[in-house]
């Protein structure tokens, strides 16, 4: 019965990405996997869709609600102040084209490890990343695999102190700190990073060969206004001050800087709510089409938001079915080396909820004291940990992979190969000689 059901969990979730990889609506898709993974597994219709699915539906739409439309509303006026621009701008003279993607990557990996959270970033960043991939002449097919690079992999889980969840998460179970395993982190940063860079890079040299370049009719599901001209473009300071104010004031909120510790998610709509009155308080000049914009920005979340919670309702189901609770089992009998088992679990885990979060936590709640009690290095399973949930999380089937794909407006079918690459085998590479280098005592 278990390895039925165990078949029917793997069913469900290959329904769900060959259902996206067709273009049919995640939220169709989601529903039909998840009525695949109960029905496989013993539970009724209705039981499936409104104790489970609905249930975690709402719940992630609930959280995530007010973030989401304050985010498109920012990532709206940024564009319509020529902020955006002159950010894009800028980065090409100091860097020059050909360092393009570099400065996708790193600049959205800088936010990230700044505190702004993984799933708002792509509002941050799109609006300007599409100005450089046309300045660069980059295919846009490429853009969704740039964003996720630079989104979900080093600076969420590699690099040491980083206050995303893959790293806030270990220490509540191994008694570490934010900064544990940073040497291994460190190294497993760089890897991530020359890696994925070397690929991106090869493949618009592919595109190259093929006469295939930035496609003037391009558009993006996040409006931004018409392109602004360099000399229409707001000073440096102007340009820049919306995102320090929104970094600088989250990661304050969040730390209790002011007296109050803001929980991450008030800290962060708080931050956004801020930066989004400075651009108005900038420009004072452009307060009319600041307002049309923050109206069309007002409006254009609910597609984005309601593809990531179909996601993430359909892993509420996968969670609650016994499939998933064998292969749980499965993964705490996987015997041998400690980082070994830690890897592989997270990994798994990860892969099945499409949420690197979700799976860490479940793995750390069924395994944690499983590997301390061999005598294993906490700080080394720290950053095991923390590097493994960076890997198979982007399936086609996590929700930050589809709604990046969606506000790029780039069909999974044509961008997910990229986005696996950079986003889910590169840093599988980084974690297999970070195990290595920790079995040679690297801590």
């Amino acid at each position: 019965m278990a390895a039925f059901q165990i078949f029917g969990l793997f069913l469900s979730i290959a329904i769900l990405i060959f259902m996206i990889f067709k273009g049919v609506n995640p939220l169709i898709a989601s529903i039909t996997a998840a009525l695949a993974a109960g029905l496989t597994n013993g539970l009724g219709i209705w039981e499936t869709l409104t104790d489970y699915y609905v249930n975690g539906f709402i719940t992630y739409f609930g959280q995530l609600l007010i973030m989401f439309i304050l985010s498109t509303i920012y990532g709206q006026v940024m564009g319509e102040s020529g902020s955006a621009h002159k950010i894009a701008y800028t980065f090409i003279d100091l860097l020059g084209k050909k360092s393009t993607i570099l400065v996708i990557g790193l600049t959205t990996g800088i936010l990230v490890y700044g505190g702004v959270s993984a799933m708002v970033v792509v509002f941050t960043v799109l609006p300007f990343a599409i100005v450089l991939i046309e300045e660069a002449n980059i295919p846009k097919v490429l853009l969704p695999a740039i964003i996720t690079w630079g989104q979900a992999t080093f600076a969420m889980g590699s690099l040491p102190g980083s206050p995303q969840l893959a790293n806030v998460l270990p220490p509540l179970y191994f008694g570490t700190q934010p900064t544990a395993g940073a040497v291994l982190g460190i190294i497993s940063a760089v890897i991530i990073i020359v890696l994925g860079y070397a690929y991106l890079q090869f493949q618009v040299k592919v595109y190259a060969k093929k006469g295939i370049g930035y496609d003037p009719d391009s558009t993006i599901n996040l409006q931004t206004g018409a392109p602004v001209s360099r000399q229409d473009c707001p000073g440096i300071v102007k340009a820049f001050l919306p995102i320090l104010i929104l970094i600088v004031l989250y990661i304050t909120l969040a730390n209790g800087t002011f007296g109050v510790v803001f929980s991450s998610t008030d800290a962060v709509n708080t931050a956004i709510f801020a930066a989004i009155v400075s651009v108005f308080l900038l420009h004072p000049g452009k307060f009319k089409k600041l307002k049309e914009a923050a109206v069309k920005g007002s409006m254009a979340w609910p597609v984005p938001l309601i593809n990531f919670a179909s996601i993430v309702a359909f892993g509420s189901v996968i969670q609650a079915i016994p499939g998933f609770s064998a292969i749980t089992g499965l993964t705490a009998a996987i015997s041998g080396n400690s980082y070994v088992s830690a890897a592989v679990s997270v990994n798994l885990l990860c892969g099945i909820t499409g949420s690197a979060s979700g799976g860490l936590t479940i793995a750390l709640n069924t395994l944690a004291e499983t590997w301390l009690s061999t005598g294993a290095n906490p700080s080394v399973l720290h950053r095991i940990c923390a590097i493994a949930s960076t890997g198979f999380d982007s399936m086609p089937h996590c929700g930050g992979v589809t709604t990046v794909s969606s506000l790029c407006n780039e069909p999974m079918k044509d961008c997910y190969k990229h986005i696996f690459v950079s986003t889910t085998l590169v840093p599988v590479i980084a974690l297999i000689i970070t195990l290595l280098l920790a079995a040679a005592g690297v801590c």
